[in-house]
């Protein structure tokens, strides 16, 4: 179900109803795919090589590209929310971003959530 050039259409016609429940349910992964958990896992090293790396990030910040579902399980690790609370985070609009900030002791930050799902307009695909 994974690859290039594969749209939401594609996965729903191939998996109806696999993206409503790889969205409500963190710990679930589909055939050959990855669960949130496992997104979140993969993507917070990211953050912290980033982080150590850009030493000015709280002056200069520090900008991710990424698909929504990496977004969403990367917000929620960073967030620390219980893996069931997960799915508060909906889905996001294509091109829309989120912001996140960072406080307290740089050896162990505290993030706080800013902005959700911002956007121009919000797509239908997230309704």
């Amino acid at each position: 179900m994974t690859g290039r050039g594969v749209t939401h259409l594609d996965v729903d016609a191939r998996a109806p109803g696999a993206r409503a429940t790889w969205r409500g349910d963190a710990t679930w992964a589909p055939p050959g795919g990855e669960s949130r958990i496992d997104v979140a896992r993969r993507s917070k090293p990211v953050v912290a090589e980033l982080l150590e790396k850009h030493e000015d990030w709280a002056e200069k910040p520090v900008v991710l590209v990424a698909h929504g579902g990496l977004i969403a399980a990367l917000t929620a690790a960073l967030l620390d929310l219980p893996v069931d609370r997960w799915p508060v985070l909906g889905g996001l609009g294509n091109t829309s971003w989120v912001q996140l900030s960072a406080y307290g002791n740089p050896d162990s930050l505290n993030w706080r959530l800013d902005v959700w799902n911002a956007s121009a307009s919000v797509a239908s695909d997230v309704l």
